[in-house]
């Protein structure tokens, strides 16, 4: 599976485990211009159904972040990445970037319950010159191959 090919953004990812905390969702919306501008494509993914996510969509006015369902087969993306939470049947809060070779080069698992800082990573972005050494560094992890192999080392 390919995220992005040649000459496209590179994606910004958001797990946002199950479709709450408005604020999460809306900082993509907020801030497509700044993604735009760093050829960044942010897009929100959880395990809610098509249905549940348009809903959702709708009510809280988010119109321009595109929300992928990782719903069937349940969280096999989530499972993919590392970020499934298997006891609870729904993935992480954690926000992924991967740079225009397929290579994760930002990792960072939030507490559930938190909204993550969307400043933290557009500086990230900013600053990303090339992929940094494998590992883990202030709880932010690196891999350098993503499919179909887990990003925590």
């Amino acid at each position: 599976m390919k995220i992005c090919t040649r000459g496209c953004s590179c994606p910004f990812i958001r797990w946002h485990g199950l479709h709450f905390v408005l604020a999460q969702m809306k900082s993509l919306d907020d801030n497509r211009d700044v993604f735009s501008a760093l050829n960044i494509v942010a897009v929100g993914i959880s395990v809610d159904s098509v249905p549940c996510k348009k809903a959702w969509a709708e009510a809280l006015g988010i119109t321009q972040t595109p929300l992928l369902c990782d719903f069937w087969p349940h969280g096999v993306v989530a499972q993919q990445y590392g970020l499934f939470r298997e006891a609870n049947g729904f993935s992480e809060r954690a926000n992924v970037i991967i740079d225009e070779k397929q290579n994760v080069v930002f990792v960072k698992v939030y507490p559930v319950h938190s909204v993550p800082d969307i400043s933290e990573v557009i500086r990230f972005i900013k600053n990303f010159k090339k992929p940094v050494r494998c590992g883990v560094r202030n709880n932010i992890h690196c891999v350098r191959k993503i499919w179909p192999k887990r990003v925590f080392l």
